[in-house]
């Protein structure tokens, strides 16, 4: 069905984090589309969320 929606979110983020997250001890992988990292949340598990907070952190961290 590929003209079917699913309800969900996504975190955005810049692109130049996409790197960081690929290279994450657990590879986080996102689509890349205008000029941004999307995060499509629906697919994180609540065991993966903390994990997935923890790398995003670090990306922030490190470009501030």
């Amino acid at each position: 069905m590929p003209t079917a929606e699913l309800p969900s979110f996504a975190l955005r983020m810049p692109e130049r984090f996409e790197p960081m997250l690929r290279a994450n001890d657990t590879p986080i992988i996102g689509r890349v589309a205008e000029g941004r990292v999307w995060l499509d949340l629906r697919t994180v598990s609540d065991e993966e969320l903390f994990a997935l907070i923890a790398a995003v952190q670090s990306c922030v961290m490190s470009h501030s």
